[in-house]
């Protein structure tokens, strides 16, 4: 068999079946273009047939040939990422020999030129046909990829019935003249006295003979010489007799078209649809492929025509409505505009969805197409109705074109972020699809599309058709960007944003550039850049203000508001201001539920963080009542509104009710993402860690199996999510005094995070910590120590040592040093982590108890027994609400202190008889008892004045 090495030239006759081409396997030659062959062959690692098309070297001059290297085909690796159901799939380039080969799916059919050719067809199954291609052009159009030869022999028909479009972009690389005997209908490229073009001429655009640069209207001409010559036999501008290179350039580029032939019933409607589309000049064609396809559909388009009128408002997101057009019927306008955006998601999309979802063979990923499915039904027949009605009631009620533009530019940014959503969801992979219900949920509202208030509100689109063409496209790429960050892609997501802020800017038009910013501040916030994302949120707040933008100013707000939760009490103070605009602004856009609960919500993560647990509960309660008005009792974005409140209760020690609301966000979790979503994982897991607090260990347990289990086979065994079920494992059995098992679990965890981060990351070093403190719990400080200073260290240098996780982690090491008799270089490291805990938390918050009494543990190591009386007095008052063997076992940590200090003789004896009540009930508090017996023992003068205490008692 012969392999394309070395210098060999292969193209150089044809291949013979059985040929490797690289990998794939010559089965037979399917035809012979002005730039190659095209073969079937069989691809052996993916067991599927393709066709495999090899570019002529011949018709390339030495430096392209040369260039090649550099140049290969960038058209035809943009096309490999283009998932279109009317656009071939590329599947791969490579070399073979001096040629370069393209790997392509392999269409079961014929062209289009033999489809027309093979029976008379109607012009209603012609348009329709030819629609379908300009879908797919439209679709690599709005990729940035222009075809540059479009011809009824680059348009496929599947024995299927689906049209999809080839060859997009290859003809570009090829720069050398045809033989004078090319067929102008057949010849892919070809030589004026202006210099070489590319293209076949009977199909080319005026500029292409001119070498000017092609862009999608030089497609729109070639795609109408097409359609005018399936609609009425001959070309548009020359005969078929007249067919040579030397009459067809000069008519083209004189705009000189021929009278129509007679004979023929085509509505003249659909005649003057064409004929716009070879419009010489390419400003008076359509302003896109998309307005040329809503133009073609029958119905109301053929009325307006038959008047002479021009499309007037379509909404679909490649079009930029053309307001110096003459006015249109209101009704006729509104139903193309319904009907373009209905198309976006049609059945062929819906199926190219579900397949995709499919493919990632995640097990969440059909019900996730179901939820994502039910949400864009919804969402894009009421984006279909808000088109038409808004055109309606605009045109009805006689208001200027002002209102109109802002109307129009508001659906369209809709449209463009569904349209978008959807090429992401065509070719998704698990982390779009894990994150797609998220995306259909947070798709921008459409209210204030119908609102004149709010769209009188901002600063008016541009007047200039050509800067709303590139605000159009900077909405698109916006739009993208904001679809990597839906789907976790967070430092992707940070780069599309970095040339956007400066060409949004640029446009003078400060609501797009606030849009830009807020995204930004938004993905600088999940990637914890703190800083990062407070500067392009108080810039986008700016824009925003500047660009009348009041709703979505108060949005930026809201995350300004929440990147202040860290603060502690602070932050609720510093975010005093801010809330007083949102609310401001909520009354100036005339009240908003949705905004209302939000800002609600946030204010009770603020008080919640200040330690004001009362005050958070019932600005949280709030916000949640105003979300379910909104959006119904189960929205998942009711669930995110839940979830800090079951939070709340937990660390309120009010485990029923955290079991409450955590089954509750479980539910909806599971309702809306169905059983195997990674988010039903997380919501499993609040209710386990609620059991354990309930001590109903075991069920706590089947739930974190359950979480385990489906993280597991969502996301892998090693993913960092899977980690934190083993850190609540460890928790949940520690709580059982099963420490082996605890420490077992600890370790998986610190494990999956060392895989997955390495030992600088703020997780490994969080679960060194959990490490520590379960080595804490099974007596082991020396092994603690090193654990907890490694862990220590690491969340100093990631977080920082003003953040709740360091404080945690410096009281293990405390706590251990001060085991080993170290109270010296214990002390500080308590001291600093209660001040940390104090200024977030606030200094009632109960959970700062523990610390308190390793502080009075090492306040009596170090001699000082008045001081941990005091110590541990803080933590009793703390612990009021706590667990009864959590108050038990500082019953006794103070009656060692009051003996120490041989203060309060009765008060020892209650608090001894107290903690020891407790302990005959609890098996967790024998080993207080045994503390305290034998620091008894150590300790004869404080033994002495407990036992005088007690003999004077009894």
């Amino acid at each position: 068999m012969r392999r394309g090495r070395g210098t060999l030239s292969p193209m150089r006759q044809e291949l013979a079946p059985g040929t490797i081409v690289d990998r794939f396997r010559v089965i037979r030659r399917l035809g012979t273009g002005s730039m190659g062959w095209i073969y079937a062959a069989h691809d052996p690692a993916l067991d599927r047939n393709v066709a495999l098309k090899l570019l002529r070297s011949d018709r390339l001059a030495a430096d392209q040939r040369d260039a090649m290297a550099d140049h290969p085909l960038r058209e035809a690796r943009a096309m490999a990422q283009l998932a279109h159901p009317n656009v071939v799939t590329v599947h791969e380039l490579g070399r073979f020999g001096d040629q370069i080969f393209i790997a392509m799916e392999l269409v079961d059919g014929q062209t289009l030129g033999a489809w027309l050719a093979e029976a008379p067809r109607g012009w209603r199954e012609i348009v329709a046909t030819f629609r379908a291609a300009g879908e797919g052009l439209a679709a690599a159009h709005a990729a940035g990829l222009v075809h540059r030869d479009v011809k009824p022999d680059n348009l496929l028909v599947g024995r299927d019935g689906r049209v999809r479009v080839t060859d997009f972009g290859l003809v570009r690389i090829a720069r050398t003249p045809l033989p004078a005997a090319a067929d102008a209908r057949a010849s892919g490229v070809h030589h004026t006295s202006n210099g070489i073009v590319v293209g076949t001429p009977y199909y080319m655009a005026p500029e292409q003979y001119r070498s000017e640069p092609a862009d999608p209207r030089s497609d729109q001409f070639s795609f109408c010489v097409a359609l005018h010559e399936a609609l009425y036999g001959e070309h548009p501008f020359v005969g078929a007799e007249a067919a040579d290179l030397v009459e067809l350039p000069q008519r083209i580029l004189a705009g000189e078209l021929r009278s129509l032939p007679a004979g023929r019933r085509i509505p003249a409607w659909l005649g003057a649809v064409v004929r716009r589309g070879l419009s010489v000049d390419p400003a008076q064609r359509f302003p896109s492929m998309t307005a040329l396809l809503a133009a073609l559909s029958p119905g109301p388009a053929a009325r307006r025509w038959r008047r002479g009128a021009l499309v007037a408002a379509v909404v679909a997101a490649a079009l930029i409505i053309p307001f110096a057009d003459v006015a249109v019927e209101a009704g006729d306008a509104c139903d193309d505009a319904r009907a373009a955006i209905t198309g976006l998601w049609n059945p062929v999309t819906r199926a190219e969805v579900q397949l995709a979802f499919a493919a990632t063979g995640k097990p969440f990923a059909a019900a996730a197409f179901t939820e994502v499915h039910v949400i864009l039904d919804r969402y894009v027949a009421s984006l279909s109705d808000l088109g038409a009605e808004t055109c309606v009631a605009t045109r009805g009620r006689s208001v200027g074109d002002d209102l109109l533009a802002r109307r129009t530019m508001c659906v369209e940014s809709r449209t463009i972020s569904v349209r978008t959503t959807l090429e992401s969801f065509a070719t998704a992979d698990a982390a779009v699809v894990e994150h797609a219900a998220a995306a259909v949920h947070a798709l921008p509202e459409l209210s204030s599309c119908a609102d004149p208030q709010a769209l009188l509100g901002p600063a008016p689109p541009p007047s200039d058709p050509a800067a709303r063409l590139r605000i159009r496209e900077l909405r698109t790429e916006l739009a993208q960007a904001q679809n990597l960050h839906d789907a976790g892609r967070y430092q992707l997501a940070f780069d599309r944003t970095t040339p956007l802020v400066d060409r949004a800017r640029a446009e003078h038009y400060r609501p797009l550039e606030a849009e830009v910013l807020f995204l930004r501040g938004q993905i600088a916030e999940r990637r914890a850049d703190a800083a990062t994302a407070e500067a392009a949120l108080q810039q986008a707040v700016l824009a925003a203000d500047a660009g009348r933008s009041d709703e979505l100013a108060a949005r930026i707000l809201l995350r300004l508001i929440q990147l202040r939760t860290g603060r502690g009490p602070k932050g609720f103070d510093d975010a005093q201001p801010l809330i007083a605009r949102v609310t401001a602004l909520i009354e100036r856009v005339g009240g908003s539920l949705e905004l209302d609960g939000l800002l609600h919500v946030a204010t009770g993560r603020l008080l919640f963080a200040a330690g004001r647990y009362d005050d958070a509960e019932r600005e949280a309660t709030r916000g949640l009542d105003l979300l379910e008005r909104r959006f119904g009792p189960t929205d998942d974005r009711v669930a995110d509104a839940l979830a800090p409140l079951a939070r709340i209760a937990s660390l309120r020690v009010q485990p029923e009710l955290a079991a409450e609301r955590a089954q509750r966000v479980l539910a909806i979790r599971t309702a809306t993402l169905g059983a195997d979503h990674p988010e039903v994982a997380t919501a499993t897991l609040a209710v386990g860690d609620a059991l354990t607090q309930l001590t109903r260990y075991g069920d706590a347990q089947r739930a974190f199996d359950t979480a385990l289990s489906i993280r597991q086979r969502a996301l892998g065994p090693d993913h960092p999510d899977v980690g934190d079920v083993f850190t609540l494992m460890a928790h949940n059995d520690s709580w059982q005094l099963h420490y082996d098992a605890a420490l077992a679990h600890s370790r998986q965890a610190v494990a999956i995070a060392e895989r997955a981060y390495g030992r600088h990351h703020v997780t490994y070093g969080r679960k060194l910590c959990d490490e520590a403190r379960v080595l804490l719990l099974l007596e082991r400080p020396r092994d603690t120590v090193p654990l907890a200073q490694e862990g220590r260290d690491v969340l100093i240098a990631t977080l920082g040592p003003d953040q709740l996780s360091t404080a945690h982690c410096r009281r293990s090491l405390a706590d251990a040093l001060h085991r080993l008799g170290r109270d010296d270089e214990a002390r500080p490291e308590a001291a600093a982590s209660l001040a940390v805990q104090e200024h977030l938390t606030g200094p009632g918050n109960p959970y700062n108890c523990e610390t308190w009494r390793i502080l009075g543990e090492i306040d009596l190591g170090l001699g000082h027994p008045a001081q941990a009386v005091a110590d541990f007095e803080r933590a009793r008052t703390l612990a009021e609400t706590l667990d009864p063997g959590v108050r038990a076992g500082l019953a006794f940590d103070l009656a060692r202190a009051l003996g120490a200090a041989h203060q309060d003789a009765p008060r020892i004896r209650t608090l001894v008889d107290a903690a020891r009540a407790a302990a005959a009930g609890d098996p967790r508090l024998h080993d207080n008892v045994r503390d305290f017996e034998a620091w008894l023992a150590h300790h004869p003068s404080a033994a002495g004045f407990v036992a005088a205490a007690t003999h004077r008692n009894e």
